[in-house]
């Protein structure tokens, strides 16, 4: 029998032995590896799964690594490394959509918080952040930097993204993972069309931060907000 027919039979078993037992009983390595077949159709996935445990020692981790990271590994190209990657955002929405409103003290707890989050990423990205009064974190939208840039209609972009959390205050973090945590004038013009759309929306802005080098800048603490009120808007 050639190796294609190994690897088919492999595969045909250990899919059916997942389906028998919901994945009762089953290592690491062989939950990576059926989650594999999604990007590597026919080369046997097993050793590559083996070398993701050992890199980085589990699952958890597996998953909490950067794309860059993941290509480090033998085996793992691009459309592997990004369906871990979505597999990973996947985990994080249902973890926080069964974990409960995550509640803060204070407002830097919250931005701590944050922080941590914008820690994960390796490009550009807009976090949109939105919180009610007593501070109780309920949605967080990732935003693309490129993609903020480069729509035809940024309000209507903005506003989709607003409307489908229909909180009570919000926090734009601008993520800056390869520079210092200073404002750029892409983060000032991108926050002044978050803080009209919000206004409209009747949402509070409540401040921007820019975070990069494991730190962050606050716009509102550093008074860096009265820009906004040039174009009208006032955020005390």
């Amino acid at each position: 029998m050639n190796n294609k027919n190994v690897h088919a039979d492999h595969r045909k078993r250990i899919r059916q032995r997942f389906l028998d037992t919901e994945g009762a009983g089953f290592s690491s390595h062989e939950l990576l590896e059926i989650l594999l077949f999604g990007s590597i159709p026919r080369a046997n996935t097993n050793p590559t799964a083996h070398r993701l445990i050992e890199r980085f020692g589990s699952v958890e981790n597996i998953l909490t690594a950067s794309e860059k990271e993941l290509l480090g590994v033998k085996g793992i190209g691009l459309s592997s490394a990004r369906l871990i990657t979505v597999m990973a955002e996947a985990c994080r929405r249902f973890r926080e959509s069964t974990s409960g409103t995550s509640s803060f003290g204070s407002r830097e707890e919250l931005y701590d918080h944050i922080l941590k989050k914008a820690d994960n990423f390796t490009k550009p990205v807009c976090m949109l952040v939105f919180i009610n009064a007593d501070l109780s974190l309920n949605g967080i939208e990732i935003i693309p930097v490129t993609e903020m840039l480069g729509s035809p209609n940024l309000s209507r972009l903005l506003s989709a993204y607003m409307l489908r959390n229909g909180r009570e205050r919000l926090v734009s973090v601008f993520v800056h993972p390869d520079s210092p945590p200073i404002p750029s004038p892409t983060d000032y013009q991108l926050t002044k069309a978050i803080a009209s759309v919000s206004s409209s929306l009747r949402l509070t802005l409540l401040d921007s931060l820019i975070t990069g080098y494991g730190k962050y800048f606050s716009m509102k603490s550093t008074g860096a907000f009265s820009f906004l009120n040039k174009g009208g808007f006032s955020y005390g």
